[in-house]
């Protein structure tokens, strides 16, 4: 009796040990695990940015009568493009460069077949123009004219450049995007094939970039309807598309240009 009593009084002081250090241990891991200070998130006044739309800002329903007419041949591209010192253009037979006053201050004869679309690369401070007979990089001080090699067995339709990539679309119902960087040289980088963009019905007209982002005018002869599609210029994923009130045309290249939101 007297061992059984003994042993009853172990267990009870074994028990209360156990329980007071599962206590304990329980107690250390709420200061550990559980103890969360939280502080309230302060954002500044000068962080937060509102841009308010105006919807007002582009009424192109009222432009001013033009301060300047150029007369254009039909044998003239339509293509056109700027730096932000010069406007150059083909009228026939020369390439034109006009300042902003519509002076023409320079020109040059312009050999090398027909010109479907021409853009301004800030990175390598030049021009380039697509034409039925390849690619060419035009200086803007001199207008001297150097062919590129890139992909002799493509027909290229337009082109754009961010600050440092060249983007072309071949000129073909389902059309394809090349990319290419721009230096130290012209070399491609990537292709993104028609069934990401076009049917087989579709072809891209034109081509404008701007903020990562790529604006594409696309041409439908099934449906004889054009649409405008913003696409990333890194992924090409589409973010909008939008049809366009604009009468179809067969034969006719259609053009697109970025309105300075600066004026």
């Amino acid at each position: 009796m007297i061992l059984e009593q003994e042993a009853t009084r172990q267990d009870i002081a074994l028990l209360t040990k156990t329980s007071s250090d599962l206590e304990k241990g329980i107690k250390d891991m709420e200061k550990i695990y559980f103890q969360i200070e939280i502080h309230p998130l302060v954002i500044e006044n000068d962080q937060i940015h509102i841009i308010q739309s105006n919807t007002n800002e582009y009424d192109f329903s009222s432009l001013p009568s033009p301060n300047k007419r150029i007369d254009y041949s039909k044998e003239s591209s339509a293509a056109m493009t700027n730096s932000h010192r010069f406007l150059l253009l083909h009228i026939e037979p020369n390439l034109c460069l006009i300042n902003q006053e519509s002076v023409v201050v320079q020109q040059k004869p312009w050999n090398y077949g027909r010109i479907y679309d021409m853009c301004w690369s800030p990175a390598l401070v030049q021009f380039i123009s697509i034409t039925n007979d390849g690619l060419f990089l035009i200086d803007e001080k001199t207008l001297a004219i150097t062919k590129v090699q890139i992909n002799p067995n493509v027909k290229l339709g337009s082109c754009t450049c961010s600050d440092d990539a060249l983007y072309v679309t071949t000129w073909e119902y389902g059309s394809s995007i090349f990319k290419y960087e721009l230096l130290p040289s012209i070399q491609w980088i990537q292709e993104w094939q028609s069934q990401t963009i076009c049917t087989c019905q579709e072809i891209i007209q034109d081509m404008t970039y701007s903020d990562d982002a790529l604006a594409i005018l696309i041409k439908d002869k099934s449906t004889k309807t054009l649409s405008l599609e913003l696409r990333s210029s890194k992924t090409l994923e589409l973010v909008w598309s939008c049809p366009l009130s604009i009468k179809y045309h067969r034969i006719f290249k259609f053009h697109c240009c970025l309105v300075n939101q600066d004026g």
